[in-house]
């Protein structure tokens, strides 16, 4: 069985100071650990609401099948 990388591609995203003291405030208050979880459940939340929930379950399976680095 092939052996699952945890590690993730890196992506750069310019966004206003306001939003990034937004997640500062999200990570500050224990909600998530780290900016790049937040971003990340902030992604999957978008996905779901635009794709449907059938097509992010697809993608979804796809990540758990280890066809991706994420989570």
């Amino acid at each position: 069985m092939a052996r699952r990388s945890n590690r993730m591609p890196v992506v750069s995203v310019k966004m206003a100071d306001a939003l990034i003291e937004g997640l500062d405030e999200l990570v500050k208050a224990g909600l998530y650990r780290s900016r790049s979880e937040a971003m990340r459940a902030a992604v999957r939340d978008l996905l779901r609401r635009e794709l449907g929930d059938d097509l992010y379950k697809m993608i979804q399976d796809n990540m758990d099948r280890g066809d991706d680095d994420g989570e």
